[in-house]
């Protein structure tokens, strides 16, 4: 039980992850 949500969590991490990065990469592409 425990395993899945740290799973769950890590997912969720990743994706934060990932949002951030295609964030930053858009406000560059905004000022170039």
């Amino acid at each position: 039980m425990k395993r899945r949500d740290f799973a769950l969590d890590e997912k969720r991490l990743n994706v934060r992850a990932i949002n951030y990065k295609g964030e930053v990469l858009y406000q560059t592409e905004l000022t170039k």
